[in-house]
């Protein structure tokens, strides 16, 4: 609840061009995924120190994490771009994306251990991260299943 609280206190939301629930639903994602910002937060609450806070919240975006979870994620005709991290993950769904652009500093593609998903990447697909790049020509295709995945950094 840090995050969230001191987030909206500094305007996070009109700053960084975020809708409240978009910005609510990235700090529960940063709270599970990164329990560490919470302390860090919460640290730079307590002591009232305004440029921890601002540093804090900046670690916790540039994300996009999309989850199928036991149903389907269809991207096609898009472009995504994030500061950091985009990843995919099928669980036990299904992740189609196709023509569209994706790039970040870090990709990461595919399933979780445990998952029976798929993940299908479609033709005319290019996925860049800071070192890498996978181009999907017209006719091809990457299947993933299960937790098989792809980390491209």
């Amino acid at each position: 609840m840090v995050l969230e609280t001191f987030a909206i206190s500094l305007g996070a939301s009109t700053a960084y061009g975020l809708s409240a629930e978009a910005l609510k639903k990235a700090l529960v994602w940063a709270r599970k995924k990164r329990p560490e910002l919470e302390a860090k937060a919460e640290a730079a609450t307590n002591s009232g120190n305004v440029s921890a806070a601002e540093k804090v919240f900046k670690e916790a975006i540039g994300f996009i994490i999309a989850e199928a979870d036991d149903g389907t994620l269809e991207i096609d005709r898009a472009t995504l771009k994030a500061l950091k991290v985009i990843q995919f993950d099928h669980q036990n769904g299904k992740i189609l994306i196709g023509s569209t652009s994706i790039s970040s500093k870090v990709l990461i593609t595919g399933g979780s251990k445990g998952a029976t998903g798929t993940t299908t990447i479609g033709g005319n697909t290019n996925l860049k991260s800071a070192g890498t790049e996978i181009k999907v020509g017209q006719d091809a295709l990457i299947k993933m299943t299960g937790n098989a995945k792809i980390t491209q950094n």
